[in-house]
Order: C-alpha cells, then sequence, then structure tokens
C-alpha cells in the first residue's frame, strides 16, 4: 500500500472500486486542509487585505465598504474600491474632500458650515476684494 498523496495526480491514480484507498486518500486530503500552517497563511492573506481595502475606503471616504468588498474578494476587492466615486464632500473654497459631517475644512481650515451657506456671488465678491 503507498502513501497517497492529496494533489490531482494522486485522485486521478486513485482507484475508486477500492473503499480502503479511497479512505486513505480522504484521510490525508483532510490531514492538508486541516494543517495549521495553511490556516496561518490564509488568516494573515485575509487580515491584510481588509486592512488596504480599509485603506482605500478611508481615502475614498467609504471604509465599511472598503472592508466589507476585501473581505469577500481580497486584493481585487481593492480594485473595485479604488474606482468607486468618493463620498467626501468638496470644500466651497478650496474644493478638496473632506469626512461628511465635519465642521472645518481640513485642507484650509475654513468653517464649511459658513462657507457653505455663503452665496457663489458673495465668495466671487470677497475674492474681487481680495485681488486689490
Amino acid at each position: 500500500m503507498a502513501a497517497l498523496e492529496c494533489s490531482i495526480a494522486g485522485l486521478s491514480a486513485l482507484d475508486t472500486a477500492d473503499l480502503e484507498s479511497v479512505m486513505r486518500m480522504n484521510e490525508a486530503c483532510l490531514k492538508m486542509l486541516l494543517d495549521p500552517t495553511l490556516w496561518l497563511w490564509a488568516t494573515a492573506f485575509t487580515v491584510v487585505s481588509i486592512g488596504g481595502g480599509a485603506l482605500i475606503g478611508w481615502y475614498k471616504g467609504r471604509m465599511t465598504v472598503g472592508i466589507i468588498w476585501a473581505a469577500v474578494l481580497g486584493p481585487l476587492g481593492w480594485i473595485i474600491v479604488a474606482f468607486f466615486k468618493s463620498n467626501l464632500a468638496a470644500c466651497p473654497e478650496c474644493s478638496k474632500g473632506n469626512r461628511p459631517g465635519a465642521r472645518t475644512c481640513r485642507h484650509c481650515a475654513v468653517d464649511l458650515e459658513q462657507a457653505t451657506a455663503r452665496s457663489a456671488r458673495s465668495r466671487l465678491r470677497g475674492a474681487k476684494n481680495d485681488s486689490r
């Protein structure tokens, strides 16, 4: 009785009529599947994928979506999240993105509530007065 190897070649050479060899193949494949090293690598890969998805999602203002896509698809989820439209609100003064609900712009420090309340005409008038 030769030792069975859980591989495609081992499965193709398996005699399915011999119940004992089928059971040994089953045990060999189960042993390979339950190997702690395999599970350690799979867990590490998943954690790194989720971390990357969270980082890309945070940059786009969609961290939860980034985590979910990365957990489901791994690095392919990173590509999907990278193509999502940004969920960041544009500052009326500098046009750079800020988190929803932010009170001040993290780039130019303007009060977002006051800047949003001003009309486009008043912003243009302020720019005209600043240029003198």
